[in-house]
């Protein structure tokens, strides 16, 4: 039986039947090598097709000399700092494995990104195309990207099948094939037909050419017709000798300005009276050419010089202009970074399905009406039982999901407390397996209370300096008065409350490790007695009042404790003093960082055009951008270092009392218990239950804190409350080998892994180790802001 079917015609036509050549649908057919305009002698490679290049007959070099030009170097300037302002951020992408997110994250923070996007900018737009050589390496056990060169666009060529490829010696004709993953090239204006793309300083050529004409002529205009001509006079009967004697004398005339001319003969001097008209010519010559270029680069002259009359020389026009262009560089970027991050994908997990994505982002301003309203509609909604949904503010106000954290339950107010009911055995594994939340300790209440004590400091020296941007005449200026201003900003304001939250979290670790003790004593287990402190689990200390001191004010909190602890007087003294001067440090480095900020912030306005005016206008976006507005959130820009140094003031006074020699007669052991519970880190898991004499060396390095964020402790221990734990005690020190890790000031450190740079230091045996850390922190500032804060910590410190 024969399958098909009749035509109209009356002709049968088979199913398996063509009306012409068959050829597969994903099979490409309009092809180089078989259009009818391509011709080619074997495998030559594609020659670049630029317009400005053929006809001139050189190579894309002539596009590097282009940037000798100011205009053309500054307009490309302007362009590319307008990215490089922009913050970046590594998304999960569509995948759930944020350990790839990470992996991902931690490459690009080594990577010098701001030298990479400016090449992929620079070297794209300028000629078209930027090979970029891909350098790979390995950390922490995956192949990564560990550079991204940018290479000159005239050491590479396109074959016939728009195949990047190097032109090496051996290669000069054909271009050496390039292995895959090794070498990206983002492009501009690139197609099918011409893969070279069109480089934006192929449209500045002729202007700077006719640029360079225009100065040239006019300076030999200006020799020749810009100044004053000399006419010297002689009687009709002047012989031929006595003139050329007089012109002789005028020539030197124009040099020296004097000549000496027969009594009989006279000297006239004449100027041009077109002359004006021609400069103004040859200047406008010039003043197009520099509009041809800036319209190239920034989208129209207004973006590079206000002109009068033009309606785009408005600041803010221009700005929208360059801002326009800016997204599209933004894209550019994006595109490039994320083919990279799916090489690395592939390279290390096969696949770059879901793979985390890169992006660049500018902090927008909140719409206030919005949030006004939002806040009317979530009371009315409360008074029906209904509320906003967490998924509304995310897609309301672009909120990612880690931007959100739940408040923490509103604590009840104490009471008569005793020790919590004895757990079973299983209780006793380590905290970070049976937590499954984030436990917040007493050092956290105090961070958290001197946070809000801090917050009205920080915002007066916002005021102070705002002050001093409204007051400024102009940017340049307002650079140099930010620091003058610094000495409005008074140190002792935020240096006194971090001095006394020190002090208190200092005293609290004290007192815990007593309070454990006599909990121990009583019989409680280790995971009873972790949690006596754990205010997110709803435990408190086995005396309630020790509790209710933590919100006591600061200074009546460092009585309360330091009574409780019974710190002989010249002990306290020398412990007063020593957190006295740590306050003014961790005072100065947080006055140091914020001028330090808005001065570049400063910079970068200069550097990207922006007016005085606009740079008022920005300035809560400029402020919130550096994370200096509080908002009681992690992210504000101080929340970090309160949390850290606090912490190892608590630890600090944790060492200190279980070291004391009163303790060691009847406690010589010390434990580590974990103590992270939504990062955990497997360093640190792994030294849970690890009993070592309190003497013993490891504790010189791995006495917590052992990383940012890290809530790991020690404990006080006698020989039963070793023998409690069973064979989760470990008796012998953990040996987890080392890393080398070299500091902005080029010194080389042996640390033990598990252990983030600047932790591998016992905080309550290592005295002075805190300042130097904060001394190498301020000594990363400025030089001049650095000078005058160090002054300003001395002052204070002797108050």
């Amino acid at each position: 039986m024969k399958h098909g079917l009749y035509l109209p015609d009356g002709t049968f036509m088979r199913f398996n039947e063509a009306t012409g050549t068959s050829s597969s649908l994903s099979e490409e057919i309009a092809v180089r090598s078989r259009s009818a305009d391509f011709f080619a002698i074997g495998n030559l490679y594609l020659p670049n097709p630029d317009p400005v290049l053929k006809a001139q007959g050189k190579d894309i070099q002539v596009y590097t000399d282009l940037m000798t030009d100011d205009r053309v170097s500054g307009s490309m300037t302007n362009r590319i700092n307008a990215t490089l302002a922009l913050d970046w951020q590594i998304d999960k992408g569509k995948s759930s494995k944020s350990r790839q997110a990470k992996a991902v994250k931690d490459t690009f923070d080594k990577l010098p990104l701001n030298r990479i996007i400016e090449s992929i900018i620079r070297h794209a737009r300028a000629f078209g195309y930027g090979p970029h050589e891909i350098i790979w390496g390995q950390r922490d056990g995956l192949t990564v990207p560990v550079d991204i060169v940018a290479k000159p666009p005239r050491w590479f060529v396109f074959s016939q099948l728009n195949e990047l490829r190097f032109r090496s010696r051996d290669h000069l004709m054909d271009g050496e094939e390039l292995p895959p993953r090794k070498f990206i090239c983002p492009t501009n204006e690139s197609s099918y037909d011409n893969p070279y793309g069109i480089g934006l300083n192929s449209r500045c050529f002729w202007p700077v050419a006719f640029k360079k004409g225009g100065w040239r002529f006019r300076i030999q205009y200006g020799e020749k017709f810009g100044q004053v001509w000399p006419i010297g006079k002689l009687p009709r009967t002047a012989t031929p000798e006595q003139v050329n004697d007089l012109l002789e004398r005028l020539v030197g005339m124009i040099q020296d300005g004097c000549a000496v001319i027969p009594d009989d003969g006279s000297v006239d001097l004449k100027e041009s009276n077109t002359k004006g008209a021609t400069s103004d010519m040859y200047s406008g010559i010039i003043s197009d050419a520099n509009s041809a270029i800036s319209t190239v680069w920034l989208g129209h002259a207004g973006a590079g010089e206000a002109q009068s009359g033009d309606k785009f020389s408005k600041d803010t026009t221009a700005i929208t202009v360059r801002r326009d262009l800016r997204d599209a560089d933004k894209s550019l970027v994006e595109e490039t970074l994320n083919q990279v991050i799916n090489w690395t994908c592939e390279v290390n997990w096969s696949t770059a399905e879901g793979a985390p994505r890169f992006s660049l982002w500018e902090e927008e301003e909140v719409d206030q009406a919005q949030a006004e309203r939002d806040q009317s509609l979530t009371q009315s909604l409360a008074r029906s039982g209904l509320k906003l949904t967490r998924v509304y503010y995310q897609r309301t106000y672009n909120l990612e999901e880690e931007d959100i954290e739940a408040a923490p339950a509103k604590q009840p107010s104490p009471g008569p407390v005793t020790l919590p009911p004895r757990l079973p055995a299983q209780a006793d594994v380590p905290a970070a397996f049976a937590e499954p939340a984030d436990v917040q300790d007493s050092a956290d209440v105090v961070a958290q209370r001197l946070d809000e004590a801090a917050a009205p400091i920080i915002e007066r020296w916002l005021a102070t300096l705002k002050n001093e941007v409204d007051v400024a005449g102009n940017l340049v200026d307002l650079r140099d008065d930010l620091l003058k201003a610094a000495n409005k900003l008074n140190l002792a304001d935020l240096a006194v409350p971090i001095r006394d939250a020190l002090l208190v979290s200092r005293l609290a670790g004290r007192a815990e490790i007593l309070d454990e003790i006599a909990a121990s004593d009583a019989g409680a287990s280790f995971a009873e007695i972790e949690r006596m402190h754990a205010w997110s689990m709803g435990y408190q200390f086995a005396e309630p009042v020790l509790r209710s001191a933590l919100n006591l004010p600061f200074q009546k909190a460092v009585e309360f404790f330091r009574s409780k602890v019974s710190i002989p007087t010249e002990k306290w003294n020398d412990l007063f003093l020593d957190q006295h001067s740590q306050g003014f440090m961790i005072a100065g480095a947080i006055k140091g960082d914020l001028i330090s900020d808005l001065r570049d912030a400063v910079d970068q306005a200069i550097s990207a055009g922006i007016t005085l005016a606009e740079f008022r206008r920005q300035w809560d976006q400029i402020v919130e951008r550096h994370g200096w507005q509080y908002n009681g959130g992690r992210n504000w820009r101080t929340r970090i270092v309160y949390e850290t140094n606090t912490r190892q003031a608590y630890n600090a006074g944790r060492w200190q009392q279980a070291t004391d020699p009163d303790v060691l007669k009847t406690r010589p052991y010390l434990i580590y218990r974990h103590g992270d519970s939504i990062h955990p880190r497997v360093p640190h898991m792994s030294w849970d239950g690890t009993c070592l004499p309190a003497d013993d060396p490891w504790w010189g390095t791995h006495t917590p804190q052992n990383g940012w964020g890290c809530k790991c402790k020690i404990f006080s221990g006698g020989e039963r409350d070793v023998a409690r734990l069973g064979d989760k005690a470990k008796r012998t020190a953990p040996n987890d080998g080392t890393y080398t890790w070299i500091d902005k000031q080029g010194r080389s450190f042996e640390i033990p892994n598990g252990i983030d740079p600047g932790f591998q230091y016992n905080p309550g045996a290592a005295a002075g180790k805190n300042k130097q850390i904060l001394e190498d922190r301020i000594s990363q500032l400025p030089a001049d802001i650095a000078t005058r804060i160090r002054a300003e910590i001395a002052q204070g410190a002797q108050q």
